[in-house]
Order: structure tokens, then C-alpha cells, then sequence
């Protein structure tokens, strides 16, 4: 009787040991597991951090929504176009007509014997050069002008004008005399600064090349239509310092 009681006790105390061991192994679990999550504290003023970015996301998207919506705007568009000659643009103006002396051209043509009065200077003054457009070009330009096309070529940031050969290249497009330069302005203040006493006008004259002068009240004028395309320039990309800077 004695040796199973002894027994049995024997039997409890093993199984008291086991529940006390898996016991003792489960809080040990839980508060490595509560060791490795946040307090209550920190996980709300995360949830607070979190709105605050989540705020500034927002905030510096809709600034560069309105930024972009400012530069995109069909006005501003518009505006930069015009600024770059890439689009038509009508307007009043004047129009000038610039033609080779006709005594030169008509001494120098193919069934004509050239006169021997006339030297190798007095045949290249009384003849249209790209020099000469070009002057007249930026005298217009210095006086006002918005845009400005020679024969049909609108003059833009990459513009070149020069003689090639018995033609003169505009927009490396040839074009012979006579030159029609239109330019959309004030008449009146285009007209004057061409007028000018001993401006390039003058000394066309002065060489009997022909020159004519027209006030007009509504000019047409094209787009650009030389090269846009870019092969060495690029961006420059500021960073926001440079850019708090201006």
C-alpha cells in the first residue's frame, strides 16, 4: 500500500515538474515577444510621424501640380513659341524690299558684254550680300521688331544668314535677289530707324541697289523652320541650393 502511494506521489511530482517547466517556457516566450513590439507610446506617435509625411507628400505634390499647370498653361505655351519663332504670327509691320543695282545685273548677264568702266568693287557693292540683310535684320530687331522673315524664312534663335555661291542661304534654304524682309512692329518706328541718316539703307541707295519701304497693317508671318533639333546641349539641372540662389 505504502510503495503505491509512493508511487503516485512520485508520478505527481514529475508531472507538477513538466507543467511547471512548460509554464516557466511560455512567460519567457511572451516577454521576448513583448520585448521586440513597441510600446503603446511609440507606435502612436509613429501613426503621428507618419500623417505629418503623409501631409508634406500631398502638399508637394499639389505645388508641383500648379507649378506644372503655370508652365503647361496654353498662354505661357503660346508665349514661349512666339519668343522662339515657332509659331506663325500675324501683325502690322513693315515690308522691305531689297534687289542687286540693274545696271550691274543687266552689264553682267549672259547675252550682255560687261562694261569695262565697272571694277570688281563697284559689281560687289551694287549686289545684295548676306551682310547687308543681315544688317537690316538687326537694325529692326534694335528697333522694335517682334518677328522677322526674310523671302518667306522667319528669323529665329538659330537663324544664319550668308552667300553661298550667287544665292544667299536663310535658314540653309537659297534665296536670290530680290530679298522681301517683313517685320512685324510699329510701322512707324520700324520705318523711322531705317530712315536713319547714314544707316544701312542709305548706303544701298547710295549704290543705286533698289530699296522700297511699305507700311503694312497686317502682315503674315510663318513659323520657324530650321533646325530644333539638339545633339550636344542639354538641360541644365540646378540643384535646390543654385535654385534658392535665383
Amino acid at each position: 500500500m505504502i510503495s503505491h502511494r509512493a508511487e503516485w506521489i512520485g508520478m505527481l511530482t514529475s508531472v507538477c515538474v513538466v507543467l511547471g517547466g512548460l509554464l516557466a517556457l511560455t512567460i519567457k516566450t511572451q516577454q521576448q515577444v513583448r520585448a521586440g513590439v513597441p510600446a503603446v507610446n511609440n507606435s502612436v506617435e509613429l501613426d503621428q510621424e507618419w500623417g505629418v509625411l503623409q501631409h508634406k507628400i500631398l502638399t508637394l505634390q499639389n505645388d508641383l501640380a500648379r507649378l506644372r499647370g503655370h508652365t503647361d498653361s496654353a498662354p505661357e505655351r503660346t508665349h514661349f513659341q512666339m519668343l522662339a519663332a515657332m509659331s506663325p504670327v500675324v501683325g502690322p509691320g513693315i515690308a522691305v524690299t531689297l534687289s542687286d543695282n540693274p545696271n550691274i545685273v543687266n552689264n553682267n548677264s549672259a547675252d550682255s558684254h560687261p562694261d569695262p568702266m565697272l571694277s570688281a568693287d563697284l559689281i560687289s557693292a551694287g549686289i545684295i550680300h548676306d551682310v547687308d540683310i543681315l544688317r537690316v535684320v538687326n537694325e529692326l530687331f534694335a528697333a522694335g521688331a517682334e518677328a522677322v522673315a526674310v523671302n518667306g524664312q522667319r528669323i529665329g534663335p538659330r537663324t544664319a544668314i550668308r552667300c553661298v555661291g550667287p544665292v544667299v542661304n536663310v535658314n540653309q534654304v537659297g534665296c536670290a535677289s530680290p530679298f522681301k524682309i517683313e517685320a512685324v512692329g510699329n510701322p512707324e518706328t520700324l520705318q523711322g530707324a531705317l530712315d536713319l541718316p547714314g544707316g544701312e539703307i542709305e548706303s544701298l541707295k547710295g549704290v543705286q541697289c533698289g530699296v522700297t519701304i511699305l507700311q503694312e497693317k497686317k502682315l503674315l508671318l510663318p513659323a520657324y523652320d530650321g533646325a530644333v533639333q539638339f545633339m550636344y546641349a542639354h538641360p541644365l539641372k540646378l540643384s535646390r541650393k543654385d535654385q534658392g540662389q535665383q
